[in-house]
């Protein structure tokens, strides 16, 4: 399963502060893979949507421009790729992990989910 949920950090990144971009991208991730283990059944899915949602949110409004400018610093900087990496396995073994769970039967943190477990359409 790939998932899609990389973005870019527009805001900081227009400060001139790409290294900031990513940290608040990586703290985002962290956040939402916290989050995802959370759920553990039928009733704390549930509870996770709204924070979900939230979260969710917080990455949408990182993305726009300036995603050179957070890739080129991403791939010339030591151990920051490494790092971003090893949020995203960690939060894929969550996307596994629930989908595995059938999101323990709850639509709305499935629905929630969807854009990050699929890769978008070139």
């Amino acid at each position: 399963m790939f998932c899609a949920c990389v973005c870019v950090c527009a805001p900081a990144l227009a400060a001139g502060a790409p290294q900031q971009a990513c940290a608040a991208l990586e703290q985002a991730l962290a956040e939402e893979n916290a989050l995802l283990a959370g759920v553990t059944d039928a009733a704390s899915a549930a509870a996770a949507v709204p924070q979900l949602h939230a979260c969710l949110e917080k990455l949408a409004s990182m993305r726009g421009e300036g995603e050179n400018e957070l890739w080129s610093y991403i791939d010339n900087t030591p151990d920051v790729k490494t790092r971003l990496v090893e949020v995203l396995e960690r939060l894929a073994a969550q996307f596994r992990r629930l989908e595995q769970a059938e999101f323990y039967r709850c639509a709305e943190l499935q629905s929630a989910l969807a854009p990050q477990l699929h890769t978008p359409e070139e």
